[in-house]
Order: structure tokens, then C-alpha cells, then sequence
């Protein structure tokens, strides 16, 4: 308590001799006040219990673990877009048997605190670092006697960093700040991450710290993240909710924490502690449940369809976000649905055409648009690597293969019909499947005591029901979102 009351004295008389010729500062004041009176009386020593029983975690509990790749199976997809015969005959899919994805529990962790020592309380200059996250912009605001530095890469370096950001309030304020822009604006747990970086790239000079600064705000928030160092580089380590294809990652207690900086991709072993944050609770979830509100950049692209050009507005700041969300299983592609004005160009086309017609006649149009007027190409062609689109990027990029079809058809059978579907995902190829009720007929599989007749995008001239023999003694995954 005593702290406080000599924090913000000192607070008070910096920002008071300038409190005439910047408005800003007189606004951080205000709302620098507001913050410590809500920590008050959850911080009456110090630092919390947390903070000190996980510094002493830090001090003390280190090893190093090699690293593993998981790798997305790898199917050989046609190099050409494929046709399929006319004859195809009709037969039902039997699915796959579901994997058991029992949840892992995390044991509770005690240990006795550790006394911390108090450094002095003094200010002399704030500093202001503004942010800008895709039009997302706030200042944030640090004393340099209170800035952290990474003296060396090592278990007490790190240690240290944290000490030096837990002892300090302001932190605590620019985090408040930062999590408020992440509710604001709809940021799900990777656009977050991805503000933390922003923020961390304008308040620190090398990525060492920069990864440190974002950890610590991570942990801070009830994430279950690591750090580590590998060499002479500081790594982040992220537990996520979904799987992440071919990045490396190390297990500790049964849970994989995934390397997400640049540098971790050529780390084969990492030195990281043993225990968690005490009060971490969840994992990143990479899902998007609504589209975040950035400042829209919008780009025309032409797409043409029976002859007619159909111009799509597509925010490019959209697309830079979504590209950057790490390859995970494809059921996180098909959310959010895109919103309904994004589909006004294709409307135009599409409505005249299922208009009056039954659902096995509109699916039709629906498989024929995106056979035609979507040129094909394989990722690995297109990229260099295998990646998931969401609809937007599949009418985005100039090319899209056999995942990215079926999730744009997805988007389109509900934006157009409503109709439930599921994904069927083979070892080389994916498709829709849609309950199309009394009109479904043709080649099916079955999910949850009801037909889904399979519907491919890919394949030229594939209507509703077919698919190629090929895949008749396949058990394909259900792929349910």
C-alpha cells in the first residue's frame, strides 16, 4: 500500500509540471490513476504471490528437450485440374472411426514463495510509443528506468527480464490497454498474439526481448506459453487448441507447447523451465468465431462466370491477417461465414440462376461456378507449400485446389441455401457433403443417422452425388464445423 501512495506522488509531480503543455500525458494521468486504484487492493505487497513463486520457478527449474516436427500427411494431388467420367457410378462412403480427444489435465502447482527484492521507485521521463496493428492504434507508455533488459541468454537473464517487468505497474497498465483493443476489436487469441508482437517490435530494440515482452504479457493474460533459448536466440513457445502443421514443438507433462517465432523453426533442442505460471488457465485458440475489425483496404478482383464478369470487393487487410494464421486442420477454415455484402457481386450471377429451382439443382449451380470459374492449381505450385484458404482467399489468390474449393463451397451452399454439410477428407483429395434431404441422390456417407450426398468442387463437371471410383474403398474423415 505504501508503494502505491509513493507511486503515484511521484507520478503526480512528473506529470504535473507538464501538465499545461501536453494534453496526452494529463490523459495518461487520468487514466494511470483509474488503474492503480483498481490494483490496489489486489497489490498491497509488492509483487503478487504468483509473481513470486514463479520467479522462483525461474531460478531454479530448467532442462532442455529436443524438439519434433509434426507434418500434415501428404497426398499427391493432380497436377491438372481433374475430370470426371460420365458414367461414374453411385455407392455409399463408409467414414473413418473417430478418435478419442480426451482433454488433458494439468496438475495443480505449490511451491513456497520466494521473497523478491524491491527495487527503488523513481521516475524522471515518460516515454510514448504508439502502435499501429492493420489501423489499430494506441500509445503505450514506459519509463526508461523501468524498461527491462535481457543482460544475457541464460536461465537467470530471463529470470531477471521478468523480474523487471513484474516490478514495475505501468506494465500492468499497457497490458490493460492492449487486451481492451483485443475485445474492441474482436481479435481472436493468434490476433492478439500478433498485437503483443506490434506492440513488443515499438518498445524493444532486438527480438530477444521482443519475444520475452510478448511472453510475459501472454502470461500475464492466462495463457499457457513457455520460453525458452536455443543457442543464443530466446524462443516462444505457444500451447494452442489445434494442431500446428510443420512446426516444431516439445512436450512437457503431456502437452505440446508449439515454437512459434522464426527462429524456433531451426532449433532441434530447447533449454526452457520446468513449472507453469500459477494461474495460467487456457490454451491459444487459433478459431476465428467473427472477423476482427481492422481499417478496410479494399481491392477489386474479376472473376468471370457464363461470360460475365462478376468484380469482388476484397479487403486486402483481411487477406495479409488471414495469411498469416499458422496451417492448422481445416475444420478452422470454415468460420466465420464472410459477411453478406462480400457476396453482393455473386449475387447478382448466382440468384438468377437457383432461382426457383430445387436444392439438388442450386448445389449443381453452385459445384459448376466453382468448377469453372476458379482457376485450379495445387498449393505446392502456387506457394511452395501446402496451405488452407479461407472463402475470401480462395476468390483472392489467383488459384485454389481441392481443400480451398470445398471450403468456399461450404460458405456458398450456406450463404445460398442454408443447408447443413460436412467436409469428407481423403489421404489426397477433399470434398462437401450436403443433406440435401429428399433430393439427395447419388454417391453418400452417412453422419448421424442422415445422408450427406457428396458434393466435389474440383472435379470438372461433377454434379451433386458423384465422385470418382477412385475413392469408393476409401474411409474418408468427417470433417465436422
Amino acid at each position: 500500500m505504501k508503494r502505491l501512495i509513493i507511486l503515484r506522488i511521484l507520478f503526480l509531480s512528473f506529470f504535473q509540471a507538464h501538465a499545461q503543455t501536453d494534453t496526452t500525458f494529463n490523459a495518461f494521468q487520468a487514466e494511470f490513476e483509474t488503474f492503480l486504484d483498481s490494483i490496489e487492493t489486489a497489490h498491497e505487497q509488492f509483487l503478487s504471490e504468483s509473481d513470486s513463486i514463479f520467479y522462483g520457478f525461474l531460478r531454479s527449474s530448467w532442462a532442455s528437450y529436443k524438439t519434433t516436427i509434426p507434418e500434415k500427411t501428404k497426398g499427391i494431388k493432380p497436377v491438372q485440374q481433374p475430370t470426371i467420367p460420365e458414367d461414374s457410378i453411385f455407392y455409399e462412403l463408409e467414414p473413418e472411426k473417430q478418435k478419442d480427444t480426451s482433454s488433458v489435465i494439468i496438475p495443480n502447482l505449490t511451491r513456497d514463495t520466494v521473497k523478491l527484492d524491491k527495487p527503488e521507485v523513481f521516475f524522471s521521463r515518460a516515454i510514448a510509443k504508439e502502435i499501429n496493428y492493420y489501423g489499430i492504434t494506441e500509445s503505450l507508455y514506459y519509463f526508461p528506468e523501468h524498461k527491462p533488459v535481457l543482460k544475457h541468454v541464460s536461465d537467470q537473464g530471463i529470470a531477471d527480464f521478468f523480474h523487471a517487468m513484474a516490478a514495475n505497474k505501468e506494465w500492468g497498465f499497457n497490458l490493460q490497454r492492449l487486451y481492451l483493443l483485443k475485445k474492441k476489436h474482436k481479435l481472436n487469441d493468434w490476433g492478439y498474439y500478433c498485437l503483443l508482437q506490434k506492440a513488443s517490435e515499438a518498445l524493444f530494440p532486438n527480438t530477444n526481448e521482443q519475444c520475452l515482452f510478448v511472453w510475459y504479457m501472454l502470461l500475464k493474460s492466462n495463457y499457457r506459453v513457455k520460453t525458452g533459448y536455443s543457442n543464443n536466440s530466446v524462443l516462444l513457445m505457444l500451447s494452442t487448441r489445434q494442431r500446428i502443421y510443420n512446426t516444431p514443438y516439445i512436450n512437457l507433462q503431456g502437452i505440446d507447447y508449439f515454437l512459434i517465432n522464426s527462429e524456433s523453426n531451426k532449433a532441434r533442442k530447447v533449454t526452457t523451465y520446468k513449472q507453469d505460471y500459477p494461474t495460467v488457465s487456457h490454451d491459444i485458440d487459433l478459431r476465428l468465431k467473427a472477423y476482427p475489425l481492422f481499417d478496410i483496404l479494399p481491392v477489386t478482383k474479376t472473376i468471370q462466370y457464363q461470360k460475365q464478369p462478376i468484380n469482388l470487393k476484397i479487403d486486402i487487410t483481411l487477406i495479409d491477417f488471414l495469411s498469416g494464421i499458422p496451417h492448422c486442420p481445416l475444420e478452422n477454415y470454415f468460420h466465420p461465414s464472410p459477411d453478406p455484402d462480400f457476396w453482393m457481386p455473386v449475387d447478382s450471377v448466382i440468384r438468377p440462376l437457383i432461382s426457383e429451382k430445387t436444392n439438388k439443382e442450386k448445389i449443381d449451380v453452385l459445384l459448376d461456378f466453382i468448377q469453372q470459374a476458379i482457376p485450379y492449381q495445387t498449393d505446392q505450385e502456387q506457394f511452395g507449400k501446402e496451405k488452407y484458404m479461407f472463402a475470401e482467399e480462395c476468390l483472392f489468390y489467383p488459384y485454389s485446389d481441392c481443400e480451398d474449393r470445398t471450403v468456399l463451397l461450404a460458405q456458398m451452399v450456406k450463404h445460398y441455401t442454408n443447408l447443413p454439410s460436412i467436409a469428407v477428407e481423403f489421404p489426397e483429395h477433399v470434398a462437401l457433403a450436403v443433406d440435401l434431404g429428399e433430393d439427395g441422390q447419388g454417391t453418400f456417407i452417412r453422419h448421424k443417422g442422415k445422408k450427406y450426398i457428396i458434393c466435389d468442387p474440383t472435379y470438372i463437371n461433377a454434379k451433386s452425388g458423384m465422385l470418382p471410383d477412385e475413392f469408393k474403398d476409401v474411409k474418408p474423415k468427417i470433417v465436422i464445423y
